[in-house]
């Protein structure tokens, strides 16, 4: 990172990044609350202790990376007057390996089947960790897992090879696969984008030999390889400033613009929409320290370099010192599909719910006519996204029901 943030990385003792298993166990448990019947699992407050155990998670190796958030008037779209409006956060890059070792004490077959859940949700990336999740952080993927099952009761060798550290006879769970899962509903859109101008997500530092720097995150283990990236928080940004605009072409006063901190969430709460990262696809990757040295040679394979110029409103001629230049990512880079999931947890009624996917679907077609723009200098021509991009609905209700129900809400 190189200097102070606001929020800082968990660091123990010996100044290693670290996830601890308090907040593993937590984010784990909150999944099985949402999904599983897994009472006591985890155990209570009264009496039971938990069964699951999970040890820390020590980082080595990797570069920590900042990144910057800034809170924007709904009213005016800009941060003037807000205190406290720009923060710094660390985070650990993409690509990121996190070690994770978890044991079980069994007491019936349904503990072995709740673990079996966990693993298949870890494996496909449905439990997200730390912070910020609902602004594309925090997801995961269980890779390369290594099962052993000690069965003490059933197996003479369990225990020998238990106290030895060694290999278990049984190395998957399969048999055990007799829960279901509860029928919680997501609904998720992709949206298959290309950019028809150059774009530019400023980064939070300047350059030395350029003013504005597109914002790079790391793409491989440790961070070593950057790729332009576009936050998860800034699309969230976009979407939710124009939802806005959509509900004041619709309404008078703001009763009605609840659904919106329902939706995208505020100071006081998430909000049930999630948007990920969106990264630059690996072509365009470059060393981090080339990044650093603003090489030429490689910024160039997905940059080009623009110059700027400010004009005084009052003379009409160039404003002092107000040269300046930037480097946006070229319009032919291609660029992974924006990803965004809504999900009805807490529970709320199948009319409200479809209200606020009627409003997410009004949102997406108005970035699909180009109406809607990513980044910095949206106003200056760049950030312009191409029209009639493929989109993929997963889980949504048909027009039909949506439009009824959008009709009780616009009535």
């Amino acid at each position: 990172v190189g200097e102070h943030v606001d929020i800082e990385l968990a660091e123990n003792g010996s100044g290693q990044c670290y996830i601890p298993g308090t907040s593993l166990a937590g984010a784990i448990r909150s999944w099985c609350e949402r999904h599983i019947e897994a009472e006591n699992f985890f155990g209570d407050k009264e009496q039971d202790a938990s069964r699951i155990y999970i040890n820390d998670s020590v980082i080595h190796n990797v570069l920590k990376e900042r990144r910057h958030g800034i809170s924007i008037y709904d009213e005016t779209g800009t941060v003037f007057g807000r205190e406290g409006f720009f923060y710094t956060r660390a985070l650990l890059p993409r690509g990121t390996s996190i070690p994770f070792n978890l044991e079980l004490d069994i007491t019936d077959e349904n503990d072995v089947g709740v673990l079996s859940l966990i693993i298949k949700a870890l494996e496909a990336g449905k439990i997200r960790l730390g912070g910020y999740k609902a602004r594309g952080m925090g997801k995961v993927v269980l890779k390369d897992v290594d099962i052993n099952y000690y069965d003490f009761l059933g197996d003479n060798s369990a225990l020998d090879l238990w106290l030895d550290n060694k290999p278990s006879s049984v190395k998957n769970l399969d048999k055990f696969d007799k829960l279901e899962l509860k029928n919680e509903k997501f609904f998720h859109v992709a949206i298959f984008w290309k950019p028809e101008a150059d774009l530019i997500v400023k980064s939070g530092r300047d350059g030395i030999k350029t003013k504005i720097l597109p914002l790079v995150s790391g793409v491989d283990e440790g961070g070593r390889k950057v790729a332009p990236v576009i936050p998860g928080s800034s699309l969230k940004g976009i979407f939710r400033s124009h939802a806005k605009k959509i509900l004041n072409t619709i309404f008078s006063d703001e009763n009605n613009f609840e659904i919106i901190d329902d939706m995208f969430g505020n100071q006081e709460k998430t909000g049930r929409i999630m948007i990920d990262d969106v990264y630059c696809l690996a072509d365009t990757s470059v060393n981090f320290e080339d990044w650093l040295d603003e090489n030429d040679e490689a910024l160039d394979i997905f940059t080009s370099e623009k110059q700027h110029v400010a004009i005084d409103r009052f003379t009409g001629g160039a404003s002092g010192g107000a040269l300046y230049n930037a480097r946006p990512v070229k319009k032919s880079s291609l660029w992974e599909p924006i990803n965004i999931t809504l999900n009805n947890f807490p529970e709320i009624s199948q009319d409200l719910l479809y209200q606020e996917l009627a409003l997410l679907k009004l949102l997406i077609r108005d970035f699909s006519e180009g109406y809607i723009s990513i980044g910095f200098g949206s106003n200056r021509g760049l950030g312009k996204i191409a029209g009639n991009p493929e989109i993929k609905y997963d889980n949504f209700p048909t027009d039909e029901e949506l439009q009824e129900s959008w009709n009780k809400f616009n009535s």
